[in-house]
Order: structure tokens, then C-alpha cells, then sequence
């Protein structure tokens, strides 16, 4: 264990203190102490919620809501550490929560569990602010290691907080600069280990175009072949040749395998990785990462699925632009 030391024995010792805990807890269950809010509807997937989150000890439920109407206010009352929400919830629906609860308290997680399996919901959802997106439905087993994980994300971060806070120099810092988009991009493939496939600038472009659509205003709907169709133009242009779209699509699939790949490899390695918590729910469909690290430990099993749009929308929602 590495720790600095400072001319402050106090420092010194809670600083002791608090690294002991972080190696402790990552020795033992970190998911004791979560509260969770449950808003739901339907009472069958309120009591498989109940089942699990009790039964396995995952912590404790605060509130249970059926309906939406004074959701945000009993949110911030009960201040739980995970809202497990429903997409709709009575007339309102959970990005509207999401905001209200967020405009006040920003430490609270939000994990959408829910039936709705359109891709452009998803992508409103995850850049409203909810942290994770579980589709319904989902085996005991499959939703106990994914709150488990989610759990332990949680409780990994505020103890991270609390040395952050230790730590911290008072001495104020200018602000980051912002980026440019494709050193954004670049980034974030840098992070999932692709940034030197044949794919990448495809990819990277084709998120630039779906961005510049966005940021003039057009329809967030879209179809990745006209995308697709757009860059082989380009290119083709540039290039005075034709561009094919299915080898633009291809090279972008196979990165984006890797990406999965790489990821489920992070996950092998270390659970707790930041990178693998990071990515691994917000990029991919999370039983599909679960899959590929099957696949990497036996060859027989078969390989976890990609959703290139889920991929894209999930870059895009971490991008400044």
C-alpha cells in the first residue's frame, strides 16, 4: 500500500486511515449500507425488487411509490443512494424526476429498470442524468450481481470522495479547458483500448456528424445507414473514389467488438475498475459484457452482442459539445 506522507501527523494518520479502508472494502461486501428508493407500478416487479435487495442483504428500501405525482419530493426527503425507477411512472416519466431531484441533490444514483427498449430513450435517459439502464426482463441472478455491482460502484466513489477531500489543496485551480470533439472521442476510445484500430476514425467521424445534427437543432432521430451514406460521400469526395458503406460499417462493428472485448477484459482483471464501471453499462448492454467475459474464460461460449447506436449515444452522452 502506498501512501504519502506530510509534515502533519494527523494528516498522516487519517490519511493511513482512510487507505486501510479502501483496501479493506474492496476485500469485503462494500453494498451493506445502501438505501434504495423503489418506484414502480407494477407490484409482481416491486416484490422481485424486494425479494432481492432484502433477501441478499443489499441494503435496506426507504419508500416504495407507485406513482409519480410526489416522486422528486419524497426523493429528497429520504435522500436514498439508489432510485430504481420505471421509464413511465403514472403522467410523468423518470427524466422529469431525474431533473428535479438533481436541480437540488446531485448524489443521488439513478438506475432505470424498465421494459422500454427504444434507443433514443435510453440515450434522453442516460444524458438526464440516470447512471445506469437495466431492461426488463432479467433473471434473480442476473439483477442480484448488477445491483450488487452497482452497489459497490456507489459505495467505491464515496470513499474515493472522502480521500479526495483529504487530500485536496484549497489553493484554487483555473478551469479545464474544453476539448475539441474529436480529442474528446479520441479519448474515450483511448480508455477502451481501440484507438489504434482500423475503425476508429470511421467511428469517430461518424459520432462528429450524428453531433453536428444535434447541435444544429436536427431530429435526435436518425438511421446510422444515412450516417453511414454521409461519411462515404465525404470520403468519397476527398478521396475522388467510391466509398463503400458496408466496409465503413463493418470497420466500425469490429472495433466496436473489440471495445467489448477490452472492457470485459478490465472486468476479468479488476471489477472495480473505474474504466469498467465507467463503460461497461453505458456503452454496452451489461448481460452482453457479462457474455464476452464468459467467452474469455471459455472459448466455447459465445461472444456478447454489440448495439453500435447503444455505443454511440452512450460516447456522445459524455461529450462536451
Amino acid at each position: 500500500m502506498l501512501f504519502y506522507l506530510t509534515k502533519d501527523n494527523n494528516s498522516n494518520n487519517i490519511i493511513y486511515r482512510l487507505l486501510l479502508l479502501v483496501h479493506f472494502n474492496r476485500k469485503r461486501s462494500l453494498f451493506m449500507n445502501c438505501k434504495f428508493l423503489i418506484i414502480q407500478e407494477n407490484i409482481n416487479t416491486i416484490n422481485f425488487l424486494k425479494s432481492i435487495i432484502l433477501d441478499e442483504t443489499l441494503g435496506n428500501i426507504v419508500e416504495i411509490l407507485q406513482k409519480g405525482k410526489y416522486a422528486s419530493e419524497e426523493i429528497l426527503f429520504y435522500k436514498p443512494d439508489i432510485v430504481i425507477i420505471d421509464y413511465r411512472i403514472g403522467k410523468k416519466n423518470a427524466l422529469e424526476i431525474v431533473k428535479e431531484v438533481h436541480s437540488q441533490e446531485k448524489n443521488i444514483t439513478f438506475v432505470l429498470f424498465s421494459y422500454e427498449h427504444d434507443e433514443e430513450i435510453i440515450s434522453k435517459s442516460f444524458k438526464s442524468g440516470i447512471r445506469f439502464f437495466i431492461r426488463n426482463p432479467i433473471t434473480y441472478t442476473e439483477m442480484y450481481y448488477t445491483l450488487k455491482e452497482i452497489c459497490n460502484h456507489i459505495q467505491l466513489e464515496k470513499t474515493l470522495s472522502i480521500i479526495k477531500g483529504a487530500l485536496s489543496n484549497t489553493t484554487e485551480k483555473p478551469p479545464t479547458p474544453v476539448l475539441d470533439l474529436p480529442t474528446q472521442i479520441s479519448n474515450i476510445l483511448t480508455d477502451l483500448g481501440i484507438i489504434s484500430e482500423t475503425g476508429t476514425r470511421d467511428l469517430i467521424r461518424t459520432i462528429e456528424i450524428i453531433c453536428e445534427h444535434k447541435r444544429h437543432g436536427s431530429s435526435i432521430k436518425y438511421q446510422l445507414q444515412d450516417i453511414y451514406l454521409e461519411l462515404a460521400k465525404e470520403k468519397s469526395e476527398a478521396n475522388s473514389q467510391s466509398i463503400n458503406t458496408k466496409s465503413i460499417e463493418q470497420r466500425i462493428r469490429r472495433s466496436v467488438l473489440k471495445a467489448l472485448h477490452s472492457i470485459a477484459q478490465l472486468g476479468i482483471d479488476d471489477y472495480y475498475n473505474a474504466k469498467f464501471n465507467e463503460y461497461a453499462t453505458r456503452l454496452f448492454d451489461f448481460k452482453q459484457v457479462k457474455q464476452e467475459m464468459l467467452h474469455i474464460n471459455d472459448s466455447n461460449q459465445s461472444r456478447g452482442k454489440v448495439n453500435i447506436k447503444k455505443f454511440i449515444e452512450g460516447i456522445i452522452s459524455c461529450l462536451n459539445f
